[in-house]
């Protein structure tokens, strides 16, 4: 139950897990209002990765960092294979599904 006056939260994810922040919808009179929401996509995260190839030997890359929807940010040679050294380029698309643009 919701107190009049008061509001309840939830978290964006629930509704949609690519989305991280929070749901308020208000109590007024016993009746729900409109719910307000500052959703946004989520960020990629280091637990995230990506399967790539570097010669012949394919492991998972993934951020170093939490990388922004839209944006990129590297990720670690020696992860995808341990023969090699140096950044991949993770891209962050804007639904949070990563990838990799360079190596």
């Amino acid at each position: 139950a919701v107190d009049h006056g008061s509001s309840v939260n939830f978290p964006c994810g629930d509704v949609d897990a690519g989305y991280s922040g929070t749901i308020t919808v208000p109590c007024a009179l016993g009746v729900l209002g409109t719910p307000t929401d500052d959703c946004a996509p989520a960020p990629c995260e280091t637990f995230q990765g990506v399967q790539h190839t570097l010669n012949g030997v394919t492991g998972l890359a993934a951020p170093v960092a939490a990388i922004a929807p839209g944006a990129t940010g590297d990720g670690v040679c020696s992860s995808v294979n341990p023969s090699y050294s140096g950044t991949l380029v993770l891209a962050c698309s804007g639904d949070g599904d990563l990838s990799v643009t360079d190596d």
